[in-house]
């Protein structure tokens, strides 16, 4: 057997809160059985998951080990001190990598207390850091820019396998890393199509989710998945749903997330008056959010940055399509006239006809031109990849 240990400040088994999370639960659940698989994270119900001890859980059916290292009541929360830190702090002065075969990392701060470790790394990057220099950046390295570029040149050169969420990401990071040129690799998001399917007549499940959350039964209904955040931009997406609704009198928009924005976001959609057609219905588990996709007419995403937006993949594996701000490797999910619209100006007024452009042409966009985009994506097929590099790497 290969013992595969990822460590990273996510709950594996609360709601999640972001596509890194979702993107952990997912390696842990399609792991195969020559692979046993260990997460040292943090836990939101201590009761249940004894800290800084192993626990034996499971996802789906799938065992693994779990090793939280600290107890956190709000993952969706912004700490003054980063959870990043609080985290790698703990790693520091924890034995809970030594039996492993290989460690993975999934941002580059907890790698830092791996260093002397003699496991072979791997480290899954869901950015290109240059959104560093992004004003919308909600990455508190964006205050030392160069102090992180030097942290993560020191910890990338003693890692041995890269895997990046971003084509271009890729082709930079080859550029600043030549002698790993060969060790550095575009690894897409996925999606679970066994969650994440076309359901072609959906009018009763629309119709009972409408009433679940007292929003009109008449007219489409649009959903957003998703943080309340500055990378997000769900401002944006406000303004441009009111735009949309001064044709559209009958629409409806339900917000899947929370975050640091929240109350702006509540603010925005009262001064637009809106409080009865928008819904916010906070953070939700992958089959909730799978249930409320396959449901909608569209999903609308408004993000400043992104790396390979999971909710994207998900919506269009569910046959629904997309209207999205030009952020991240959208370009090779969404097709204008095809799957959905991809707006390239920051614009509410643009991007609210973009919406109703999509919505006049629903029935052409949605199902087989959505799901056929993202057959390549199934978790199945991008997992293997992974996997045999676990293989390779423990030899």
């Amino acid at each position: 057997m290969t013992t595969i240990t990822i460590a990273y400040p996510t709950d594996p088994l609360g709601v999640v809160p972001g596509g890194t999370d979702t993107c952990i639960r997912d390696i842990l659940r399609c792991a195969p059985d020559d692979i046993t698989m260990q997460l040292v994270g943090v836990t939101t119900n201590p009761a249940e998951y004894k800290v800084g001890q192993w626990n034996k859980a499971n996802i789906r059916g799938t065992n693994f080990n779990f090793f939280p290292l600290m107890a956190v009541k709000d993952l969706n929360t912004q700490m003054r001190i980063p959870l990043s830190v609080k985290f790698t702090l703990k790693l520091f002065n924890s034995d809970s990598l030594k039996n492993s075969d290989v460690i993975q990392f999934n941002r580059i701060e907890p790698a830092l207390a791996a260093l002397k470790n003699k496991q072979p790394k791997i480290v899954i990057l869901h950015q290109n850091m240059n959104v560093l220099r992004n004003k919308n950046s909600d990455i508190r390295w964006k205050y030392l820019p160069g102090l992180y570029f030097w942290v993560e040149s020191l910890i990338l050169r003693k890692i041995r396998e890269i895997f990046i969420v971003r084509e271009d990401a890729v082709v930079e990071y080859k550029e600043r890393f030549p002698e790993k040129k060969n060790e550095i690799h575009f690894l897409p998001t996925w999606m679970n199509p066994d969650l994440f399917y076309f359901q072609a007549d959906k009018k009763t499940a629309q119709k009972l989710i409408c009433n679940e959350f007292g929003l009109p039964v008449e007219g489409e209904l649009m959903i957003f998945v998703g943080r309340f955040d500055h990378q997000k931009d769900p401002i944006l997406l406000i303004e441009s749903v009111a735009e949309a609704f001064k044709l559209r009198p009958d629409g409806k928009l339900i917000l899947i997330g929370d975050g640091v924005l929240k109350q702006q976001v509540i603010e925005k959609i009262a001064e637009h008056k809106l409080t009865d057609r928008i819904k916010l219905i906070g953070a939700q588990s992958q089959e909730s959010v799978a249930k409320y996709l396959r449901a909608s007419d569209l999903l609308l995403l408004s993000s400043a940055y992104e790396g390979m937006p999971r909710c994207v993949v998900e919506s269009l594996g569910s046959g629904v399509p997309v209207v999205t701000t030009n952020a991240g490797e959208v370009t090779l999910l969404v097709h204008n006239d095809s799957n959905g619209y991809i707006v390239e100006e920051r614009d509410a007024r643009i991007f609210g006809g973009f919406i109703n452009k999509a919505l006049d042409k629903v029935l052409e966009l949605r199902g087989k031109p959505c799901v056929d985009a993202v057959d390549e994506y199934r978790d199945e097929v991008v997992l293997k990849k992974l996997y045999t590099t676990y293989r390779e790497l423990a030899k």
